[in-house]
């Protein structure tokens, strides 16, 4: 949705809002997301528990569920980043810090913290990836995209 608003706001000309835009985008991923994600902490050996009543299985897949509930926080606040970018025709950069946080960063973050912790690490992987994924298209974002001149595409 703030790729939407950004683009009517880079359209209409009105390239202020693109910042008010960004704050409220990333602002209700945190209380959205992050209610969701506090709602499946709470929830998730209740969830789990209507499809097996393995004392085992409802502990790993709880902790499943909260690891990667968690980890959406993340990965939304970052694709509020990547989609104001997005929508003023900003897309390489965005899309290689994305494929190079997954593609360098998951995969051996996966093993190394499978080895270490078990599979719970595998989880882990995900939401530590997303918030290099934030970090990086947050600094770029602000120390390098916001001091470009926005301009429109059409």
């Amino acid at each position: 949705a703030a790729s939407v608003f950004a683009a009517q706001a880079i359209g209409a000309g009105e390239l202020g809002e693109v910042d008010h835009v960004t704050r409220v985008g990333l602002w209700m991923n945190v209380l959205l997301t992050g209610g969701l994600a506090a709602l499946v902490t709470l929830a998730a050996p209740l969830a789990v528990g209507l499809f097996t009543s393995d004392a085992a299985v409802i502990d790993l897949a709880a902790a499943a569920l909260r690891i990667a509930a968690w980890g959406s926080v993340a990965f939304g606040l970052a694709s509020v980043f990547t989609g104001v970018m997005r929508s003023a025709g900003t897309v390489r950069v965005p899309t290689i810090i994305s494929l190079g946080c997954l593609g360098l960063l998951l995969f051996p973050l996966a093993w190394a913290f499978q080895q270490a912790i078990g599979v719970k690490g595998v989880w882990i992987s995900y939401p530590v990836t997303y918030g290099c994924a934030l970090l990086l298209q947050g600094l770029y974002f602000y120390r390098v995209w916001k001091r470009k001149p926005i301009r429109r595409l059409v």
